[in-house]
């Protein structure tokens, strides 16, 4: 079928059409899997620590976080850090006298325990566990363990291992480090013991660390030395260009403690700053102990940053600015709080962005309000004077996007920075973006000009009707004309591209398979020009060993090898091939320990130009196969029990042997197995939706990031993640790329909402500003208000007022008028008119919208059964339309700032169910 067309011509829209952007919060959200959080000391309650704001002189009006200044005890000058290491394991090939080991190792059942002597400490002390480079520890495999002040051990606890935070890959700094856990600030304790555990042997060159921050030698009570309104400390010095921006941001400029005011000694770090750009800020936590005096925190910033410099080997600090429970602000690595200075925070991403670390676990307590103000002022300070608006949510970091302010676990499999400041996130972003919109009351003037009629300004709708942070749609179901909603779910994408180390020169067919080697493991097959075919054991987070010979499998006498899935369902992977100049197809049944089992399964497959893994369509437990001829013509072979296929059934449609056919999991969370299209028409990557019984739906949305590429696999976990991966060729390197957990749309909503007698249905975002989304319905020229709960229920209907029977086209576009309260506009006599919103109270008196277009004149009339603009679902700034067809198909028709751009994308395929769209 073909797509209808996005417009009937091209039409300049003015910079006002972005009035009518509904923009939505497109937070996407990594699951952090097998992260361990540390606790190590009793904590005290987050509320007992007070806001430090007063009133301004005058107004009764609280200054911004972050802008008064609060004097601190620090050190007056440079404090030596005391780093300690313990040799826990002998360095790889070298041999240790006995007795020159500060742990005993146990080995039992093929695993290895490494447990430290009780190690003497003194003062506050931090400690860490570091290893050579190139060994791999589980995220559990550490385990931290303290002596109390009154002699007790406490619990083994875990301390993290963050593979996302550190230096980018392949960066100078990159190749100086060790791999280790994270600081652990164990605090005032007389003693610390490690322990660690591993599969197998123990890793070399194991090391506790201790570091123990050093007393210094005069302290005095002074001020945050830098002043970001421009008197900065000569630490941090701005290019003329940052200190222009910082002049005329329009954010609060935050006061910060600099690195001398912790006692830094710019001895530790090596090399100097090197400076990308800032394109987003990441919200991490340092995951120590939560309670700490004030005084004690200069001294957790000089362990933290010897730990970095000299156990794990990075050049500085890791963080760009810390913030301590109390709301004080801390610069972090050294080269100017202005400046782009590039950290070693949030791996991939260091040059395109800053962080800031909070001081403490905020995966067991939550963050006190004026650490989450501080985060507030920092950020929209901070991405202000970069020209970053910190409301954004499409901001191209490196290879991918992400908002303008995010967690660590938006960016890597991490539970950085713990649940409950990871909830914050979203209050952050309110804030900073409230900050940066504030403007100074202007000067008074003896004779003022007249007030002007208040200018529109773009204020997004958030048509989130069920809380998942994603846009929803409102339809009239024509069998019983009840309202439902249809939540959208982010749209379905992948992660950026991450090369998979190898040489895979001389292997032009890969393809992922289930696990060949037996280890539980993604594996892939490889096969050479000459028909050898091999396996790259995979190792997690998307290494894979060097291919090697597969024993027994196809070799030059077979083609069309595929990998697909476990056919004989034993635990292990299976192989198909047909045996070259017959009509036979053999199977190549894994045995679990790197080799295969040979059998003739079937005859009947000469007549086949191309086999294609297919997962399980047809729900049935056993993988299929999709069998292609010369001509595209294509068959599903449904899989039956020990790996034989039933006859041939014919799929419909138009296809091409150039088009790329691979699994990809449950793309649709529906619980069925999908497939990825790569159309050789048009290179346009969609998502062919499985329906369970062998069949497929519509290509659903449009893929960028795996358009390009010579080969294609997928459908199995790669990176880590529960969710099926790809892995895409390009040239002589492969690619994975993680899926993202988004799709289309998800299932319909009941709402319960009567909607027999009405002749509009309209989702009106939060009309009466409780915080959840809302519905109109008009009914004989009556506007009425349905309240939202935020769960996709609403309550009996409100009317607002009546008189528009004959207004065509309303819509909810957000705050317009600027008093904080979404508005309608529609047109009245083919006028597009303003009704100002007033809440659960009703409409003020229409007026024309002065310089306002509607996307919607973009549209041959006619094309679309019912039109509409939701929030922002693609995630580039404005509101997006979505049409629907006769057959009930939900069309995604992309806006952008000149209006609408490209073709439509399929959201939802027929349903015959929707005969209003709202």
């Amino acid at each position: 079928m073909s797509l209808p067309p996005a417009r009937s011509r091209a039409g300049f829209v003015s910079a006002c059409q972005q009035l009518l952007a509904l923009g939505v919060v497109l937070a996407v959200l990594t699951p952090a899997a097998s992260v361990l959080s540390l606790d190590v000391v009793r904590e005290s309650p987050a509320s007992s620590v007070a806001s430090s704001g007063v009133a301004l002189p005058g107004t009764g009006r609280a200054p911004a976080p972050g802008t008064v200044a609060e004097a601190a005890t620090v050190p007056t000058a440079p404090v030596d850090a005391e780093v300690e290491d313990h040799q826990l394991t002998a360095p790889a090939g070298a041999r240790v006298a006995p007795g020159g080991l500060d742990a005993r190792t146990r080995v039992a059942d093929g695993a290895s325990q490494v447990r430290s002597v009780p190690l003497p400490v003194e003062d506050f002390a931090t400690v860490g566990v570091t290893w050579a480079p190139g060994a791999e520890l589980a995220h559990d495999a550490v385990g931290v363990r303290y002596r109390q002040v009154d002699g007790a051990w406490s619990e083994w606890t875990e301390a993290e291992v963050e593979e996302d935070h550190g230096p980018d890959a392949g960066t100078p700094e990159d190749l100086r480090t060790r791999p280790g856990t994270d600081a652990v600030v164990v605090g005032d304790v007389d003693e610390v013991q490690v322990r660690v555990s591993s599969a197998g042997s123990a890793p070399a060159d194991l090391r506790a660390v201790v570091v123990e921050p050093g007393e210094a030698a005069a302290t005095d009570r002074q001020l945050p030395a830098i002043d970001t309104a421009g008197q900065d400390d000569t630490s941090a010095r701005a290019t003329d260009e940052a200190l222009e921006l910082a002049a005329t941001g329009s954010a609060p400029r935050p006061m910060i403690y600099s690195r001398a005011q912790w006692g830094a000694d710019e001895r530790l770090r090596s090399g100097s700053p090197s400076y990308g750009t800032v394109k987003a800020g990441f919200v991490h936590h340092t995951v120590n102990a939560n309670v700490y005096d004030r005084e004690d925190v200069p001294g957790i910033l000089r362990s933290i940053y010897a730990y970095h410099t000299q156990s794990r080997g990075w050049s500085d600090v890791g963080y760009n600015f810390l913030v301590d429970r109390f709301g004080r602000i801390w610069e972090g690595r050294y080269g100017g709080v202005t400046r782009a200075v590039v950290g070693a925070h949030t791996l991939n991403y260091n040059s395109y962005s800053f962080a800031m670390s909070a001081i403490g676990n905020f995966d067991v307590v939550r963050p006190p309000q004026v650490m989450v103000d501080a985060y507030s002022a920092l950020f929209a300070w901070k991405l202000g004077i970069h020209g970053v608006d910190a409301g954004s949510q499409r901001q191209q970091v490196g290879s991918r996007t992400f908002p303008a302010i995010n967690g660590h676990r938006d960016a890597g499999s991490t539970a950085c920075p713990g649940r409950y400041l990871y909830e914050q996130l979203g209050a952050i972003r309110k804030a900073a973006n409230a900050l940066q919109e504030a403007r100074p009351e202007p000067e008074p003037e003896p004779e003022p000009e007249p007030e002007p009629e208040p200018q529109p300004t773009a204020a997004p709708l958030d048509s989130d009707l069920t809380g998942d942070a994603y846009p929803d749609l409102v339809l009239r179901r024509a069998s019983d004309e009840q309202a439902v909603v249809v939540p959208t779910g982010g749209l379905t994408g992948f992660g950026p591209a991450v090369e998979v180390a190898g040489d895979w020169a001389d292997w032009p067919e890969v393809s992922l398979s289930r696990d060949l080697s037996g280890d539980g493991r993604t594996d892939l097959l490889a096969r050479r020009a000459d028909g050898a075919t091999a396996v790259a054991v995979g190792a997690g987070r998307g290494v894979f060993a060097p291919p090697v010979a597969l024993a027994g499998g196809p070799d030059a006498a077979h083609d069309l090898v595929v990998a697909i899935g476990d056919a004989d369902a034993d635990g292990t992977g299976d192989l198909v091939a047909r045996q070259k100049g017959t009509n036979r197809l053999v199977a190549f049944a894994g045995d679990g320990a790197g080799g295969v089992v040979r059998e003739v399964v079937g005859r009947g497959w000469a007549r086949y130009a191309r086999l294609l893994a297919a997962g399980d369509l047809t729900g049935d437990g056993d993988p299929d196969l999709l069998a292609q001829k010369a001509d595209g013509t294509l068959f599903l072979r449904p899989g039956a029990a020990g790996q034989r296929y039933a006859a041939p059934r014919l799929v419909p449609g138009t296809w091409s042997t150039d088009d790329v056919i691979v699994p990809a999991g449950d793309l649709t969370r529906d619980g069925r197995a999908d497939l990825l299209l790569r159309r050789a028409a048009d290179g346009a990557t969609v998502v062919l939706p499985g329906l369970g019984d062998g069949t497929l739906g519509e290509g659903l949305g449009r893929l960028s990031g795996i358009r390009s590429g010579a080969g294609l696999t997928g459908g199995l976990q790669v990176g880590g993640s529960a969710r099926p991966d790809v892995v895409v060729r390009r040239g002589d390197r492969l690619l994975w790329l993680a899926d993202q957990g988004t799709t289309e749309t998800l299932p319909v909503v009941e709402t319960g909402v009567d909607l027999s007698g009405a002749a509009l249905v309209l989702n009106a975002g939060d009309w009466d500003g409780d915080g959840d989304g809302d519905l109109m319905t008009r009914t004989a020229g009556v506007l009425s208000l349905h309240r939202g709960d935020g769960s996709g229920s609403f309550a009996a209907p409100l009317a607002l007022g009546g008189g528009f029977g004959k207004v065509r086209g309303l819509q909810a576009v957000g705050d317009l008028t600027g008093d904080g309260r979404a508005d309608l506009v529609g047109r009245r006599a083919g006028t597009l008119t303003l009704y100002p919103g007033t809440g659960a109270g009703g409409l003020g008196a229409g007026r024309v919208a002065a310089g306002l277009r509607d996307p919607r004149d973009d549209v041959e009339a006619g094309t679309y059964a019912s039109l509409t603009s939701v929030s922002d679902l693609r995630g580039r700034g404005p509101a997006d339309l979505v049409g629907t067809d006769t057959d009930g198909r939900l069309w995604l028709l992309p806006v952008g700032r000149r209006g609408v751009v490209g073709d439509a994308v399929l959201l939802t395929g027929p349903t015959g169910t929707a005969d209003r769209l709202g």
